[in-house]
């Protein structure tokens, strides 16, 4: 009564003079690595960490596994880590049916007593008249398509240790946590486990981020592991610690590692909370539970957040702290609605992030224009983890849930990406113009033709393309010129052509009709012939001829067709008048 009394006072008088519960290490971008490395070496030491080895043979089972449900686990890997003095560490790796693609492994550290199996059911899933509040956290992960790496504390599940081990020529006998901490760097058997299963898979795949979350004991080394390891980006400690000068009650002290003198009084837990906060991209975000049956119940809303996040702040580093507490459990668990809040920050502090950078909308077409009939490609990376809707114009368009669309019309063009690990995104907006090329026009100045169009023109002649000429050209012998435009992916029509080197005159005419050919063209035949293909005059003649009009020629539309016998042709459309 004395001590709830006196806690209740000292936290009054803390509030109104705003007094920090802990004094935080001073640290900002200098010196952040350097405070990091001193605690690696209070943690490890000169122990080297041993490499996590998948298990073979007896080792290779799990008999707590078995009492866990399958569903939506894949298969497991069981890998072990060889500790000093005989203390070993199983570990489990826990495949999702369907992977999400992310390559981000979620960490679950259980604490004291149960192992990850037993913990989920018992502890967070609960009992058969609690279940309400409970979730197995294991396979919500799974289900989101995570591989979930599960670690237990040392001394616990199917973990093993000695009875006795001698030490500079000392015999101590161990009979838990506490009995460790007469060893030399008794921290390295809580998170030598932790660094050597996230090296390997770093190492073999390509795994260089993680998530991590705890209950307990758990909570604890997901506290102390991220204040060290940067590549944990997201942490969350569930009812794992507080401040020791807030541990007035006999229930908050814990076994030793929770307050061993000579690690706290240099780094205490408003420290490790920072560094677990700080860097790019990263989070800590603590839970502690109201009702806790076990030990924490305090809001750290009232306490110790703000001084984390003032912290943070003079600091100048990137990097966010947020506590939650747990009003709506009534044991100690992690909750389903804590489970929620996890996945809620999951999700908008790392995946909406990691979604954006791998689904990049991209397009066939650097222009992205398109011409009348034609089409492109949009397309996004291909995973069978995700879900995908089309818009055009902000309307979806039904028919295309693939990675690709093919589109044929103009439009502002994006795709909904929900990812199985229940990150939604909306990609960049790709906009597709329409280009139509107006057919170009042939005009003559000089001796020269130009094309109405200043570039992108392609000239052919008796319809053999003409390498070369752009916007204009000059003619080496007669005959038929046509030109078409390019620009980017459209192509204009034919121009109207025109016939260089040839006049026929007057055009319309009544009685007779003058046609001039260059000389060196030789015996030109001419073929005089109506709409319908039917020839009425023909003749032949060498530079210049008159061709006259018989009484029957009818007024209306002719074609006189000019040929040699040198390939060269050449067709005039000719009207004829009263």
């Amino acid at each position: 009564m004395k001590q709830g009394l006196i806690f209740c006072l000292w936290m009054i008088c803390s509030i109104l003079t705003h007094a920090q519960v802990e004094q935080i290490l001073y640290i900002d971008s200098s010196n952040i690595q350097e405070i990091r490395n001193e605690i690696s070496d209070s943690v490890y030491g000169n122990e080297a960490i041993p490499e996590f080895q998948l298990a073979t043979g007896e080792d290779n089972e799990s008999a707590l596994a078995s009492m866990y449900p399958p569903d939506n686990m894949s298969s497991m890997e069981i890998g072990v880590v060889n500790l000093k003095h005989g203390f070993t560490s199983k570990i489990y790796i826990l495949h999702p049916v369907k992977d999400n693609g992310l390559n981000i492994p979620i960490i679950y550290h259980s604490g004291h007593g149960f192992g990850i199996f037993r913990e989920d059911v018992v502890a967070n899933l609960g009992s058969d008249d609690d279940t309400a509040m409970g979730k197995l956290t294991l396979g919500f992960f799974l289900s989101k398509g995570y591989t979930v790496v599960g670690i237990d504390m040392p001394m616990v599940a199917e973990n093993t240790w000695p009875i006795e081990v001698t030490e500079n020529n000392s015999v101590y006998r161990l009979y838990g946590h506490n009995e460790m901490f007469s060893l030399e760097n008794p921290f390295y058997y809580f998170l030598a486990p932790v660094k050597s299963v996230i090296d390997y898979l770093q190492t073999t795949r390509n795994c260089n981020e993680f998530i991590m979350y705890g209950l307990s004991g758990g909570g604890w080394t997901t506290t102390l592991y991220s204040a060290i390891d940067t590549r944990v980006r997201l942490s969350f400690p569930v009812a794992g610690s507080i401040p020791i000068p807030l541990r007035v009650d006999q229930r908050d002290v814990g076994d030793m590692e929770q307050y061993y003198e000579p690690f706290y009084n240099r780094f205490n837990y408003s420290t490790l909370y920072f560094l677990g906060a700080a860097g790019e991209g990263r989070k800590q975000y603590q839970i502690l539970i109201e009702r806790d049956n076990c030990c924490f119940s305090l809001n750290g809303h009232l306490l110790w957040e703000n001084d984390i996040k003032e912290a943070l702040r003079q600091s100048g580093l990137p990097g966010s702290f947020e506590f939650f507490f747990d009003t709506f459990s009534n044991t100690h668990r992690i909750s389903a609605v804590s489970v929620d809040s996890i996945q809620s920050h999951i999700i908008t502090d790392m995946i909406e992030e990691k979604l954006k950078e791998m689904f990049l909308l991209s397009s066939s077409r650097e222009s992205n224009t398109i011409c009348d009939n034609d089409t492109m490609q949009l397309y996004l990376p291909h995973s069978d983890a995700n879900q995908i809707e089309w818009y055009r114009d902000g309307i979806k368009i039904d028919t295309a849930t693939s990675n690709s669309i093919e589109v044929g019309q103009e439009g502002s063009y994006n795709a909904i990406v929900q990812n199985i690990s229940g990150g939604v995104i909306s990609t960049r907006t790709i906009t597709v113009e329409k280009q139509s090329i107006s057919q170009p026009v042939i005009s003559r100045r000089g001796d020269k033709l130009y094309s109405s169009h200043p570039s992108g023109n392609s000239w052919y002649w008796n319809g053999q393309p003409i390498i070369g000429p752009d916007a204009d050209i000059l003619p080496s012998k007669p005959g038929r010129y046509t030109v078409r435009v390019s620009t980017s992916n459209c192509t204009s029509e034919f121009s109207e052509p025109y016939d260089y080197g040839v006049t026929a005159f007057p055009n319309p005419s009544s009685f007779s009709l003058t046609v001039r050919v260059p000389r060196d063209l030789h015996t030109v035949s001419y073929s005089f012939r109506t709409m319908q293909g039917a020839e009425v005059l023909k003749g032949e003649f060498v530079g210049e001829t008159v061709i006259r009009y018989n009484s029957s020629l009818r007024p209306g539309i002719y074609f006189l067709l000019l040929r040699n016998k040198s390939g060269f042709q050449n067709m005039q459309k000719v009207v004829v008048i009263n």
